[in-house]
Order: structure tokens, then C-alpha cells, then sequence
């Protein structure tokens, strides 16, 4: 009979011990499910905050191009949904960072339409890429000049500015200057992409003819010209305790259609 007194208090003992592991299993798992819960529920705050974001850009562009409007440099709105974005406007770049497609071009105007037509300030332009094609990628560069007058176009300009000369660059030669560039005339500058796509193409303009000489520009970015006519467009989209972040940087118009990079010649008579 001692024997079995000694025994005594085991079950109860073995019995909070399975109690005490169902109940820390109970927990792990609640936590974890819990965590995938908050997991989802940031995701499709995630996806909402972007769709905000993607808001602030959207009515900022529309304002600009449709309704003629500008906006604030800086900007919150808010929804009774809960959500808001907050933007940053500017109405010049330092830069211009884009890819091309085979034989598309970007246009960069050295002027700003919207202002009236003075001159650029622009001594050089300096632009580079890359390429998936080995390095076989080329640059054209053309550009159309006049001299400004009062803020329109001088009617004294001579015939011949029409006609300009066609640059094209190797890759090789990435970083590419080009010099041929006056402070008092205004420009519009395109650059062509030949013989296979391009991507990472950055262009900058400069006041001086050298940017890389530290004499005269201690860093390019002293030298640095605003590109004028181009927006950009910085939307912070919030929904809950999530961010998300979108900025853009294009002209200030809905650019035309690539249709005019292509010439057609017939030696018969286009019938519509």
C-alpha cells in the first residue's frame, strides 16, 4: 500500500504538463495566425495606398494638361475613405532619364512654351546610355534653333538656321558633349535611338562649354542648366499604416505621336 502512496500526485503532474504544451501550442498558433491576418491586412492597405498614389499623379497630370492649372509645390488631400496622398510638384528637371526603342526619339524642348520663348542659357549638352546589343547602339542628334525676340521668334532670323547638321554617336563614345550650342538661342533637341534599343539614357544641359573642367564648373551640377517644359510629379499614397510612393517626370504636354520619326517617299500620288 506504501507503495502506491509514494506514486501519489503523478497524473496531476503528467496532467499540467500536457495542459501547459497544448496551451503554449494554442499560442504559437494563434500568433502565427494573427501575423498572416496583419500580413494580409497591410498587404491590401499596400494596394490601396498605391492606387492613392497613383491618384495624386493621375489629377496632377490631368490639371496640368487639361485644365491649364498649376499646382502646389507641395500638397495633401485627403479622403473620407480614410486614405490621402501627398505631393510634390516642380516644373523643371536637372536632368532627363528615359529609354528608347529602336528608331523612336525623345524631344527636349530648351525652352518653355508656356512662358514665352527666351533663350536656353545652354553652352552643352551632355548625354549617356546603355544597351543590350553589345555596344552596337548609336545617337542621332538634331536640334532646330531660332533667336528669340521680345519672347517670340525673331523675324529676322536668317534662312539657313533651318537647316542643321546631324550628329550620331557611337556608344563607345558614352559620355557623349556636344558644343555646338549658344546661350542666346532657343532649341529643340532630339536624340534618336539607332540600330537597337537603348535604356539608362540620361541627358543634362550645361552654361558652360566644359563642364567637366572644374576651373569652370567645380562639379557639373554648378553648371547645370533646368530643363524647362517638363514636370515632376512626386504622390505619396496612405492607407492605414502602409506608404507607397510613385514620381514621374514628363513634359509638360501630352507629347505627339512618334508617327512624324518616319517619312514615307512614293513616286505616285497618295490617295487617302
Amino acid at each position: 500500500m506504501s507503495k502506491f502512496k509514494k506514486q501519489e500526485g503523478n497524473i496531476l503532474l503528467l496532467a499540467l504538463l500536457i495542459m501547459a504544451g497544448m496551451v503554449t501550442a494554442g499560442i504559437g498558433m494563434g500568433t502565427l495566425t494573427l501575423n498572416e491576418l496583419r500580413q494580409s491586412k497591410n498587404v491590401d492597405n499596400s494596394v490601396i495606398a498605391f492606387y492613392y498614389s497613383e491618384a495624386g499623379i493621375e489629377q496632377g497630370l490631368f490639371l496640368i494638361r487639361k485644365l491649364d492649372k498649376t499646382l502646389a509645390e507641395s500638397e495633401i488631400i485627403e479622403f473620407d475613405s480614410g486614405g490621402s496622398f501627398d505631393r510634390l510638384y516642380s516644373d523643371t528637371a536637372d536632368n532627363i532619364l528615359t529609354k528608347l526603342k529602336q528608331n523612336r526619339s525623345l524631344t527636349v524642348d530648351l525652352y518653355n512654351p508656356e512662358g514665352g520663348i527666351w533663350p536656353s542659357d545652354v553652352e552643352s549638352i551632355r548625354f549617356s546610355w546603355d544597351d543590350d546589343c553589345g555596344g552596337a547602339s548609336k545617337i542621332e542628334l538634331t536640334f532646330f534653333d531660332w533667336t528669340p525676340w521680345a519672347g517670340v521668334i525673331d523675324p529676322s532670323a536668317e534662312p539657313s538656321d533651318i537647316e542643321k547638321p546631324v550628329y550620331v554617336y557611337s556608344e563607345a563614345e558614352d559620355p557623349v558633349i556636344n558644343t555646338s550650342f549658344s546661350p542666346n538661342r532657343a532649341y529643340e533637341v532630339r536624340l534618336k535611338a539607332l540600330y537597337c534599343d537603348v535604356h539608362n539614357l540620361m541627358f543634362e544641359a550645361f552654361d558652360n562649354d566644359n563642364p567637366n573642367d572644374p576651373l569652370f564648373c567645380p562639379t557639373p551640377a554648378d553648371c547645370l542648366v533646368q530643363i524647362p517644359n517638363r514636370v515632376t510629379i512626386n504622390s505619396t499614397g496612405s492607407f492605414g499604416r502602409t506608404l507607397q510612393n510613385i514620381e514621374v517626370a514628363v513634359p509638360t504636354k501630352s507629347p505627339i505621336s512618334s508617327l512624324y520619326d518616319y517619312v514615307i517617299f512614293s513616286e505616285e500620288s497618295l490617295v487617302k
